[in-house]
């Protein structure tokens, strides 16, 4: 239970730390390569931003946080074969999470954008 509340806590974080980084990527290219004016990139992003975006985004991160430790516990917890299958474990759950990741985007962009 506590991997599965600190995945469902660090991802939506971690995606809120991805979108302020994104924002400063594109704020350094538009102002200091093309020499674009920063308030007027200032004002098309809070102008083009919706707080409904933030929350999808934020929502996203929950489900995809809650899976992917769902799927890294239930790989750990059926883990055989020693030292060797605690090796193998982490690379059984990503291949077991690449079906469900293209599933999951699928269903909440038809749940979270209608």
């Amino acid at each position: 239970m506590p991997r599965l509340l600190a995945s469902m806590v660090m991802v939506p974080l971690l995606t809120v730390v991805a979108i302020y980084i994104g924002y400063w990527g594109g704020y350094l290219i538009l102002v200091g390569v093309e020499g674009q004016s920063g308030y007027v990139y200032g004002q098309q992003f809070y102008k083009l931003l919706a707080l409904r975006d933030l929350g999808i985004a934020v929502i996203k991160g929950l489900v995809f946080g809650m899976i992917i430790a769902l799927v890294g516990c239930w790989k750990g917890y059926r883990t055989q074969g020693g030292a060797e299958g605690v090796g193998n474990a982490p690379t059984s759950s990503v291949v077991t999470s690449f079906p469900v990741d293209p599933h999951l985007r699928l269903l909440s962009r038809k749940l979270l954008l209608v």
